[in-house]
């Protein structure tokens, strides 16, 4: 039995005289290749035989970064001798990822063990295996290793985009999604306790973009304010260790350039700046006066305008004070503005 894509079958046996025969089939793949018998120089018409398709068991891996350029062994069966009839393939079943090739195929133990060089990527994908244009049955899954993050940038508390820095961050837009955590309420001051009854919700990001391959992200946030906001970076669905990474995000601290001050009976302070956010009952106001003297609270804060100015009402001071000798302390979500 000869094969037009494998060669010399051997060991021929006849198992029933004139209709049956059996014969060790040489090397091969794919299920497509032509055969013919001969016997005493007269031929068969030519007939097909095929080999089992290839078989994935196992994968074996270490970190795999979102650049790529990881080597991957892959354990199995009935992956023939020849590296040229071999493609893996690195798919996902997502929208957003076209398949690559897994190149640079090396075979380590001939029909059984191979290793290829992983493309970039992100998430979670598998891997066909094909030998002469046969699959594998198989489709084990893999994983690119997860965002790290190393640093991120403030913001104003109108919101607005932040920049994040790492590594392993790399994908279209439609899979980066941010979520910065709200720590526990911050402690009250000593005039107040408005912020302990107050809970933020997190805030989440879907507006994000891969400005530099691999190491920075831009996401828009919506406003707020306050500090310590735990990150949460997810590629494709792999969120980063926000334990280990330990990065907090922070909005701008309030700043003012100047004040309206009341008459020096007390009476209505108007303060000017910036990055006062925009709910009056996460601020705090104390006008303090020389050293010695007790803070005075400013009560009854409002919105002027939000972010840019906020007023309160000064406390009568029967005249015994001089305000001008005094400074403004603003605490706007535990975001402290120390004189004004």
């Amino acid at each position: 039995v000869v094969g037009s894509l494998f060669g010399l079958c051997s060991n021929v046996s006849i198992i029933t005289h004139h209709t049956v025969i059996s014969c060790l089939a040489p090397p091969g793949s794919g299920i497509v290749n032509n055969a013919v018998i001969t016997v005493d120089s007269l031929s068969s018409s030519y007939f097909q035989i095929a080999y089992i398709q290839p078989n994935i068991t196992s994968l074996s891996y270490g970190s795999i970064p979102t650049t790529g350029g990881t080597l991957i062994t892959i354990f199995g069966n009935n992956f023939n001798q020849d590296p040229s009839v071999i493609s893996v393939i690195v798919q996902s079943g997502g929208v957003e990822w076209r398949p690559v090739p897994c190149s640079n195929i090396q075979l380590i133990s001939v029909h059984n063990i191979l290793t290829c060089t992983l493309p970039q990527g992100y998430g979670i994908k598998s891997l066909l295996l094909s030998v002469s244009n046969q699959s594998s049955a198989t489709l084990p899954t893999f994983s690119y290793d997860r965002p790290v993050i190393s640093s991120i940038s403030s913001s104003p508390t109108t919101g607005g985009i932040v920049t994040i820095q790492g590594h392993n961050m790399y994908g279209p837009p439609t899979i980066l999604r941010l979520s910065l955590e709200y720590p526990p309420p911050p402690p009250s001051s000593s005039t107040r306790s408005l912020h302990n009854n107050y809970i933020a919700p997190s805030l989440l990001s879907s507006n994000c973009s891969n400005t530099v391959s691999h190491t920075t992200i831009e996401c828009t946030i919506p406003p707020g304010a306050g500090k310590d906001y735990k990150v949460n970076l997810a590629v494709d669905g792999l969120w980063n260790d926000a334990q280990n990474d330990a990065v907090l995000f922070q909005y701008r601290r309030p700043s003012a350039f100047a004040l309206a001050k009341p008459s020096a009976k007390g009476g209505g302070l108007t303060i000017y700046g910036n990055d006062f956010g925009y709910d009056p009952s996460l601020i705090d106001v104390n006008m303090v006066g020389p050293p010695g003297s007790v803070p005075l609270p400013c009560s009854s804060v409002w919105m002027v305008k939000p972010h840019v100015s906020i007023g309160c009402l000064v406390p009568y001071n029967n005249g015994s004070k001089v305000y001008d000798d005094y400074y403004v302390h603003v605490n706007v979500s535990a975001q402290t503005l120390n004189q004004a």
